[in-house]
């Protein structure tokens, strides 16, 4: 007899499906919606030869063949595979799927640990107080000079063994795993080079003392390094005089960094056996115990 093995995607929108048939002639495989008047009409996914030898387990994934979109969330499918043995249908299969992403908070941390340290600078007398902005204003340019904080590059540097490996907790939260190198871009603006100057190097100064006290003991900081290049914006043909002064400080930073994404789709935490004993008395497994 043919064997179908479904496992609902943790996206959802989509039914992966493991089919072991015989080894020979054809086969088919249809899908049906389940709803309380029973199954709607099969559709053929697949018809023709065998997929794979008769006792090993072939791929097939639903993302919503034959549909405008992946497998509606709200919606009952039941999958029939048909081989010359015979055929074989699943339960009601339901992609339901609530995502929920539980962002990491690196970039907020870096961006508050480097706006505390500007703002508890103690500037010369000639260099002005200097603003920390996420990114650079759409509208407008603000009062020089600013800092600008942006994570240009996100790169995976190492894969953890076993990352690919399903590990949800009994509470559907899934954990991704990696090592990854982010480069932060820093860019400070001036309208003079004495004032770049000072947070060109207070920007570097504080990144190399707060990768120690805060970075490195969660983890994030296992290699580091720095670019800094600077220059002046001015054009007389686009009355850009004198112009500005910049430095681009480009932060690189290699650590462990987690993604976490939780589902609603259902987890069994317990096995409940019930049977008797020779004297007819009830006994009850559970698994886990």
């Amino acid at each position: 007899m043919p064997e179908i093995v479904s496992t609902i995607v943790p996206t959802g929108g989509a039914i992966s499906l493991q089919l072991t048939t015989v080894s020979g002639g054809s086969i088919s495989l249809q899908r049906a919606v389940s709803g309380s008047s029973g199954l709607g009409p099969w559709t053929t996914l697949y018809s023709g030869a065998v997929l794979g030898p008769y006792g090993t387990s072939t791929p097939f994934f639903d993302i919503g063949d034959g549909l405008p979109g992946p497998l509606d969330p709200n919606t009952s499918y039941v999958y029939k595979l048909t081989d010359n043995a015979g055929s074989v249908q699943t339960p009601p299969l339901t992609p339901s799927a609530e995502l929920n992403l539980l962002q990491e908070p690196i970039t907020q941390i870096m961006i508050r640990l480097l706006q505390a340290g500007i703002n508890s600078l103690a500037p010369p007398a000639d260099i002005k107080l200097c603003q920390v902005l996420h990114d650079m204003p759409l509208a407008g340019i603000p009062t020089m000079p600013f800092v600008t904080v942006n994570l240009d590059l996100d790169q995976q540097a190492e894969i953890p063994i076993g990352q690919s490996v399903p590990n949800p907790d009994n509470s559907n939260l899934w954990t991704i795993t990696g090592f990854s190198k982010r480069v932060y871009r820093i860019s400070v603006l001036s309208t003079n080079s004495v004032e770049r100057d000072f947070y060109r190097d207070a920007v570097k100064g504080i990144f190399l003392a707060i990768l120690p006290s805060t970075l490195q003991e969660i983890g994030i900081n296992v290699r580091h390094s720095y670019q800094i290049t600077s220059g002046q914006v001015a054009s007389e043909k686009l009355l850009q005089l004198p112009g500005f002064y910049f430095a681009d400080i480009m932060l690189e930073m290699t650590g462990t960094y987690n993604i976490a994404v939780t589902s609603t789709l259902g987890i069994i935490n317990t096995i409940e056996f019930t049977g008797y004993t020779s004297d007819g008395t009830d006994i009850v497994v559970q698994i886990p115990p």
